[in-house]
C-alpha cells in the first residue's frame, strides 16, 4: 500500500518537525509539508491530493473554513491532553506527550483503519458524508447539523444531495435504514 499524502498544521516548529520525522520513519505517510498559516494550507491543498491533515486542535478555528471545502480529507487531532474526547470532526488523535513507539503504533492503526475503509466502502462516501448521514438518520435538521459540524447550512444541503445521489436513496427513512445496515448508526440510536 502506498503512503498517504499528509499535511501537518502545527505552529510549533519543534512539534511539527518531530511529528514529521516520526511519521516519515513509519513509511506510511508522505508528509507534503508543515503549514503554519491559512495561506500555506490553501496553497498545499490546491497543488496536492491530500489524504490526511494532522492538525493542532488549538488552531482548528483558524483553518475550519478551508478544511470544510475538502470533505474527503481525514483529520487527525494533535493534542496535549491524555483525556481528549474525539469529536465527529476527527477520525483519531495523537498526543504530543506520547513517546515515539506509542505514536508509531497509533499512526499504524490510523493508516490501517483508513486503508480498510477504502477497500470496504462500496459507494465511496467520505468521512464527512458519513457523519452527515449519521446525523440525518438520527433526525437532526440541516441547521442542527450545520451548527454541530461548523458548516454552513448550504454546505450540509450539498452534502445531503450528494449522499442521496450516490446511494440512490431519496427519503430520510431510506437513509436511516442504509445507515443502520452499514453500521453508521446503531439500531438502538435510530428514531
Amino acid at each position: 500500500m502506498k503512503p498517504l499524502n499528509s499535511i501537518i498544521l502545527e505552529k510549533s516548529y519543534i512539534i511539527g518537525k518531530g511529528l514529521k520525522k516520526v511519521l516519515e520513519e513509519s513509511g506510511k505517510f508522505n508528509i507534503i509539508d508543515i503549514a503554519l498559516n491559512s495561506h500555506q494550507l490553501k496553497n498545499l491543498l490546491s497543488h496536492h491530493n491530500i489524504d490526511i491533515i494532522f492538525i493542532n486542535v488549538n488552531n482548528i478555528n483558524e483553518f475550519i473554513e478551508i478544511i470544510n471545502n475538502y470533505s474527503k480529507i481525514n483529520l487527525i487531532a494533535i493534542v496535549k491532553k491524555s483525556d481528549f474526547k474525539i469529536s465527529d470532526l476527527f477520525i483519531d488523535f495523537i498526543n504530543i506527550f506520547d513517546d515515539r513507539n506509542k505514536i508509531i503504533i497509533k499512526t499504524d492503526n490510523i493508516y490501517n483503519k483508513l486503508n480498510s475503509k477504502t477497500k470496504t466502502s462500496s459507494v465511496g462516501l467520505s468521512n464527512r458524508e458519513k457523519t452527515i448521514l449519521k446525523y440525518v438518520a438520527l433526525g437532526f435538521t440541516t441547521k442542527e447539523i450545520a451548527e454541530k459540524l461548523f458548516l454552513s447550512p448550504h454546505t450540509v444541503v450539498t452534502h445531503r444531495k450528494n449522499i442521496s445521489n450516490r446511494l440512490g436513496i431519496k427519503t430520510v427513512s431510506g437513509l436511516t435504514i442504509y445507515a443502520v445496515l452499514n453500521n453508521i448508526i446503531d439500531l438502538s440510536e435510530a428514531k
